[in-house]
């Protein structure tokens, strides 16, 4: 199983971009049972916090539902994701701690990857980043 990044989520929802096409075709793809896949529940609260302070709420909980049809259950966060979580802020710096517990996650759960077009994860020797636009060029 794969674990999928929310910025992957974001561009699927956002606006044209470069990895708008490539994310929709990732969502598509776990929809369709193609893809082993699954998101985080810290990728939900980000989809709420996120739309929520830019005056999107709507959208936001549309957005929220819309994932909760395709991932019906998402992986939780524990107090074990949230030790990892700090030691890898510990090691490293560009490390934001969303990510930090996203990169948890793939650690505690045994997972074979993340999906995301965030580079910092690259610094994570333990884990391995599958760009989208790799996925579906």
């Amino acid at each position: 199983m794969i674990l999928i990044d929310t910025n992957v989520l974001m561009y699927s929802f956002g606006k044209d971009d470069p990895y708008r096409r490539a994310s929709t075709q990732v969502l598509e793809a776990v929809a369709n049972e193609e893809l082993d896949a699954n998101i985080d529940t810290e990728a939900l609260q980000e989809i709420l916090y996120f739309y929520s302070r830019r005056g999107e709420r709507d959208w936001g909980l549309r957005v929220f539902d819309a994932l909760l049809r395709v991932f019906a259950a998402p992986l939780p966060i524990a107090r074990e994701d949230a030790v990892v979580a700090r030691t890898l802020m510990g090691g490293y710096s560009r490390l934001h701690a969303r990510d930090a517990i996203h990169a948890a996650v793939v650690l505690n759960h045994g997972l074979e990857a993340i999906i995301s077009a965030d580079r910092a994860f690259d610094e994570i020797s333990e884990i391995k980043r599958l760009d989208p636009l790799e996925l579906y060029p």
